[in-house]
């Protein structure tokens, strides 16, 4: 897994504008941060003191997230709390339903003109904003390994639209665009293997969300896959996220249990 954007494009003004700045240190905690890298939105953060169209917000919750302008400059994202769902262009009105009560985690809408496919979109909705989340599913990085058990073709294929995944070892898991760690799963841990070479081709994950549309507790995580996984990839050298915080796993005992 590689994140889509390096700390230094980070635009510093921006993050000064907020008030997120202090001794030219952005000031998010690494879940939120690591979040932004990773092309995901944050948790709900308190900006104080906010001037926006000749407004001045005394105290504002919202999100963040990156994209990048014109000129191909990262620019940030504000998502504030809004006092009723918002519609998604991508989105008929019927649509929305299912995503607003829960009882569908995503919707998947294949758009196109005389019966050619321009492309498709995947749309979730985030309860804390009340607002529609729609991601290319062809952006997706899906891994090719969970467990240090290979996906097939259809798996992947799932993964990348937001459907659930089944391992066949009582493993379950699928990629959620709305939480940090982008990904949910009926274990808390789980260990993801990425094609690309690197300091996280390996992927240690704990403190996972379980699956929404479940009323089961999570299962506990060390399967006989899960184990062999650990063994056969050199733990010590996995790089270790938790509920989307990225750290160097080099140096420091294996596994991480934190909570």
């Amino acid at each position: 897994m590689k994140p889509l954007f390096e700390q230094h494009q980070l635009p510093i003004s921006e993050f000064q504008r907020l008030g997120l700045v202090a001794e030219n240190h952005i000031q998010l905690d690494a879940v939120d941060l690591n979040a932004l890298l990773l092309g995901r939105r944050t948790g709900l953060i308190t900006v104080r003191n906010l001037e926006a169209n000749g407004l001045k917000l005394e105290k504002i919750d919202l999100k963040l997230s990156l994209e990048r302008n014109q000129d191909g400059k990262l620019s940030l994202a504000l998502h504030p709390i809004f006092r009723s769902p918002q519609q998604h262009p991508l989105l008929q009105g019927y649509d929305a339903d299912p995503l607003m009560d829960g009882t569908v985690s995503n919707i998947h809408k294949v758009y196109g003109k005389n019966g050619q496919q321009d492309f498709e979109a995947i749309i979730e909705y985030d309860p804390q904003t009340r607002t529609f989340i729609a991601y290319d599913p062809s952006q997706i990085v899906a891994p090719i390994a969970v467990n240090g058990i290979t996906l097939t073709e259809p798996q992947d294929y799932q993964f990348r639209r937001g459907k659930l995944v089944d391992l066949g070892d009582g493993t379950k898991f699928q990629h959620r665009a709305s939480v940090p760690l982008g990904i949910v799963a009926n274990r808390s841990e789980l260990i993801l293997t990425f094609q690309e070479p690197g300091p996280f081709q390996h992927v240690y994950m704990h403190g996972i969300q379980n699956i929404l549309l479940t009323r089961q507790p999570q299962l506990f995580p060390d399967t006989p896959a899960f184990r062999r996984a650990m063994e056969e990839n050199d733990p010590p050298r996995y790089s270790a996220f938790s509920s989307g915080e990225i750290s160097s796993a080099q140096n420091q005992q294996f596994p991480l249990r934190q909570r």
